[in-house]
Order: C-alpha cells, then sequence, then structure tokens
C-alpha cells in the first residue's frame, strides 16, 4: 500500500509525496483509508498566511474505516463509510492531514455517512457547513436545529457564491430569515435565489453599496446582519460602507483582518484553534467554545437529514489525477479562482 500526500515542506514550498508511512493508529484514534477529500481555501492559506510547515493539507475527508482497535469503545466498525473533519492547527501530526491516501485521526468529529449524501458530497461539507454554523451563532443567530417560526431581521452576505456563502443562505433561509441580501457575480444570481437569495447585487458595480443600503431599507425587518464570506478586504469595505452607520448591524467575516466591527469566524469551536503567522511575535490563539461548538453539531446533523432537500451543495468537481495537478487546482481555490466545491478523489497518483 502506498500513502500518497500533498504536502508543506519546512519552507512552505507544496509538492506531492509518496514517501510518507502508512499511518499507525495509536490509542484513542481510528485508521481511515481516505477516498474523497473536500478543498478549501484554508488548505492553502494555513501554509502562506498562517506559517504551517511540514504539514500535510487538508481537514475535510470521506473515507472507509479500517482499524478501531485504537479505540476501547465505538460505534464505528471496519468497512464503514464515514466522514468529518481533522484539527487544524499549524503543530498537528502528519497522520491528521486529509490530503492522503490514509489517516489517523480520533473520532469526535467523524459521522458515518447516511444513504441520502453522496460521498464525494460527505467530504465536502464539513467545513463550510460549520463555518456557516459559527457565522450565524458569531451574529446572535439561531441555529436550523434551534429554532422555530421565523427569524426577525436582514441577512447581507459579501460573497454569496462562495461555498460558505452558498451554505450560509441557505441556513438563513431554513431559520426563517425573509429578507437575504447578496453581491456575486451577476451569472450566479438565479442559482443563488433559488437557494434562498431574495435580492442579489452584482459586487463589481459602482452602487453596489447604494443598492444594499435601499435595500434594507425597503425591507424594514429590523436588526441587520452582515457577513464577509468572501474574506477580502473589498467584501469587508461594502458592508461596512452600507452598514456600519446603522445602529441595528451585527458584522461577521471570515478574515481574521476584517477590523473590529467584525467577529471572526471560524470552521470548529470544539479545539484551542493556534496558529503562529510569519512575523507575528505571539500565536494567533482562539479559545475552544464548547457550547457553540455542540450548537454547530446539532446543526450539522440536520444538514446531513435534510441533504438533497433544504440543504445541497449544488455544484460539486471531482478532480482525478496526479498530486502535482491536484496543487493546482488547490491553488485556484485559495485564489477564488474556481466556482463550486472542488473535492479530490484519492489515492492521487
Amino acid at each position: 500500500m502506498n500513502n500518497t500526500a500533498l504536502y508543506a515542506n519546512e519552507n512552505g514550498e507544496l509538492c506531492g509525496r509518496r514517501d510518507l508511512p502508512i499511518p499507525q493508529p495509536i490509542e484513542g484514534e481510528i485508521l481511515i483509508q481516505v477516498l474523497f477529500t473536500g478543498v478549501n481555501r484554508s488548505d492553502i492559506t494555513s501554509v502562506k498566511l498562517l506559517g504551517s510547515r511540514n504539514r500535510v493539507l487538508g481537514n475535510d475527508f470521506c473515507g472507509r474505516v479500517l482499524d478501531v482497535s485504537g479505540l476501547a469503545d465505538t460505534a464505528f466498525e471496519p468497512g464503514d463509510i464515514v466522514a468529518g473533519y481533522t484539527i487544524a492547527n499549524h503543530d498537528r501530526p502528519l497522520r491528521y492531514g486529509s490530503h492522503q491516501s490514509y489517516i489517523s485521526i480520533p473520532p469526535k468529529n467523524i459521522f458515518k455517512v447516511p444513504e441520502n449524501v453522496p460521498p464525494a458530497n460527505a467530504a465536502g461539507l464539513m467545513t463550510v457547513v460549520q463555518t456557516a454554523n459559527d457565522a450565524l451563532l458569531n451574529l446572535h443567530l439561531p441555529l436550523p436545529s434551534m429554532t422555530q417560526g421565523p427569524t426577525d431581521g436582514v441577512f447581507v452576505i459579501a460573497g454569496g457564491a462562495t461555498t460558505v456563502g452558498i451554505s450560509t443562505i441557505q441556513l438563513a433561509r431554513s431559520i426563517g430569515i425573509k429578507s437575504i441580501i447578496v453581491t456575486a457575480s451577476p451569472g450566479r444570481h438565479e442559482l443563488l435565489e433559488s437557494l434562498g437569495a431574495t435580492r442579489c447585487f452584482d459586487y463589481r458595480k459602482d452602487s453596489v453599496v447604494q443598492d444594499i443600503k435601499a435595500a434594507v431599507e425597503e425591507t424594514g425587518l429590523g436588526p441587520v446582519f452582515g457577513l464577509d464570506a468572501a474574506a477580502t478586504p473589498d467584501a469587508a469595505k461594502i458592508l461596512l460602507d452600507a452598514l456600519a452607520d446603522r445602529d441595528d448591524t451585527h458584522l461577521a467575516s471570515l478574515s481574521p483582518w476584517a477590523g473590529d466591527r467584525f467577529e471572526f469566524v471560524l470552521g470548529g469551536r470544539d479545539y484551542d484553534v493556534i496558529f503562529h503567522p510569519p512575523g507575528a511575535p505571539e500565536p494567533f490563539v482562539s479559545l475552544a467554545r464548547p457550547a457553540d461548538a455542540a450548537k454547530m453539531w446539532d446543526s450539522l446533523m440536520w444538514v446531513l437529514q435534510h441533504y438533497g432537500k433544504e440543504f445541497k451543495l449544488p455544484v460539486i468537481e471531482v478532480f482525478e489525477g496526479p498530486a502535482e495537478e491536484a496543487l493546482e487546482e488547490l491553488e485556484k481555490v485559495a485564489d477564488q479562482g474556481k466556482f463550486g466545491k472542488l473535492v479530490l478523489k484519492h489515492p492521487l497518483i
């Protein structure tokens, strides 16, 4: 058996490696043969912006359970098709990185894939759904598994056609928000409206700020919730210019550099997130929030239960080929040069 991995070396250079050993599960871990992995911008930004080195890339996966002997008590059995995500920290063991043929990880954030969710889709769900869940919680909104009836307010999403934007639109619709305003390229507007967006604006238009202001005023629906789902300075600026002068505005961003007006959004709250960006005097640390993590997991289970109906990833692209070409595809995702969710089929050649 070979273990092919996507890797960042001590200099932050990306490469395909075919010499890593098959992980040996230690006590408390489960050995999984990886079938598909979901690609996220953080696969690359964790290396280029946050300083991770000597790292197997990737967090999300779907795979087949091979060995549970390291667990004293578990609901998993060899042969089970499971999906989940791994700890993202800069110093995690090599066996935790998902973009390789085999992983050995604790079973905390793993679930059996239900029949209504295709394995490739399951591999792409975790980070985007949990990031959308965290965004709602940071904006003091309920999650689909928590709410009854409509939720007051207007939701504005800058970057509505990103995978996190697409996920947030559907969760916001599911908790009963009646007005969901998004920015996206015009070619994406019809799809976003089918998923729950009520107004779509072209973020490139000079009038986009005034368009959003007018649309928010027209609703008259109470508090305004703004999410920078694109994690770009331009997206954050659009939200600030359109909404910051209101007293009832709550803002969140996927970028830690968006500014003090924004709550920072993460894809996981069940462990302390630690990175040490190059040149930073101190590590970046975001402490675990166990109560929020439990709510987010319940919401993920709701997504799985309703997948294909109230929630879906509408565009899935599956890559199959050499590790070196897979890295080129990861770079495109990091540069926001692809639409939809990219999933890698394993083993990579």
